[in-house]
């Protein structure tokens, strides 16, 4: 499928006059089979939408997607699941002896003590999911750019993440989330530990990863888009 997606870039790349990658690293790949402008122009979120909630109204979602009061949960969302890792999420998940929940989007399957999937949902209650979790984690073999670790950030709910996703370009270390060098469970284990029982430096990293994704909102997606298409289309 990858290899067919490359042809059909490359069939229709010699119609263009620039192009975008979402990552410097979708960009490094283009340069291989084009010579082409290629710009890098992060996606965007609309933190208006994705934004922390007080406590009380944390309480009252959770409630309502029946989340139990003593367990810690932590969002894993994708469609493809070894691409994305959800292998390498559960046998994390698997290592910690606390009360702790893997929730998947995107996916089915059968669910346990330590896995719920909830396969496909959309709008209002993929959003309130997002808000209720701990932590969202991608341990991605690739990954161009997720939104979902826009998504979460907007929220300020803190990312843990592997050096093969996108998004780890925006990504100070241990500042506004967790890039994991070595895609292995036991080293998502150590972070999510060190992030779950550490109350300042989940603040820290969810006050942090707030601020990012403002920085990177829709609208600044957007303003970047329509300068090119003026500069292509010379208005």
């Amino acid at each position: 499928m990858y290899f067919a997606s490359i042809r059909y870039e490359k069939g229709n790349i010699r119609y263009c006059n620039n192009l975008i990658a979402v990552s410097k690293n979708v960009k490094n790949k283009k340069k291989f089979y084009t010579k082409k402008k290629v710009t890098v122009i992060y996606n965007g979120i609309n933190t208006n939408v994705y934004k922390n909630v007080s406590e009380k109204e944390k309480i009252r979602l959770k409630h309502s997607l029946n989340f139990r009061k003593d367990t810690r949960y932590i969002l894993f969302i994708g469609k493809d699941k070894y691409i994305k890792g959800l292998d390498i999420a559960i046998n994390a998940i698997k290592k910690i002896k606390n009360n702790i929940h893997l929730n998947v989007i995107g996916l089915v399957g059968r669910n346990d003590e330590y896995v719920s999937y909830l396969g496909q949902i959309f709008s209002n209650k993929k959003i309130n999911y997002i808000k209720c979790s701990d932590v969202l984690i991608a341990p991605s073999r690739y990954d161009a750019f997720p939104i979902s670790t826009l998504e979460a950030m907007g929220s300020g709910i803190p990312i843990i993440i592997s050096n093969n996703v996108g998004v780890k370009e925006l990504i100070k270390n241990n500042y506004n989330g967790i890039v994991v060098n070595k895609n292995e469970p036991i080293y998502y284990t150590e972070e999510l530990n060190k992030l779950l029982n550490n109350k300042s430096y989940y603040r820290k990293l969810s006050k942090k990863a707030r601020i990012t994704a403002i920085k990177n909102n829709k609208d600044v997606m957007l303003c970047k888009y329509d300068k090119i298409y003026k500069k292509v289309l010379k208005f």
